[in-house]
């Protein structure tokens, strides 16, 4: 899963100095990744809170498809300079192997063992952040 935050200067507002723009990996082998705490206060305490749990059974069907990008905007009431920027994609054909959900597998597993987590992550974030628009201060 990766999130891209990035301050962009406001379109015709000169940059003072070039800044890199800054990541947050979330690594389920730690080290170079996130920890809880973070993610905990990025996704609100609300979501932390409580035992919850998940029952999926599911029954895949291989198709392929033409898919499109899909662009979301959150427009902040009193806009400061800059922009926020969270991505993520469905896209990935993992086959297996070290640091795989299926390590000693070569077969295709297309997104879910690589960021289809990271797709469901963005779509939680959108979903809190469009709950509290009167708080946001960047678009």
């Amino acid at each position: 899963m990766g999130l891209l935050v990035a301050d962009l200067p406001i379109e015709g507002e000169e940059e003072e100095e070039e800044q890199p723009l800054p990541v947050l990996r979330v690594d389920p082998q730690g080290g170079a990744g996130v920890g809880v705490a973070v993610l905990k206060t990025f996704l609100g305490e609300q979501l932390m809170n409580g035992d919850h749990q998940v029952e999926l059974t599911s029954e895949l069907i291989e198709r392929t498809r033409q898919i499109h990008n899909i662009v979301g905007r959150l427009t902040a009431p009193e806009r400061l300079p800059g922009a926020v920027l969270l991505g993520a994609h469905y896209d990935h054909l993992g086959f297996g192997g070290e640091g795989s959900l299926a390590p000693e597998s070569n077969e295709p597993h297309n997104g879910a063992d690589d960021n289809a987590s990271g797709t469901a992550a963005l779509l939680e974030a959108a979903h809190v952040l469009s709950g509290r628009k009167d708080e946001l201060n960047r678009t």
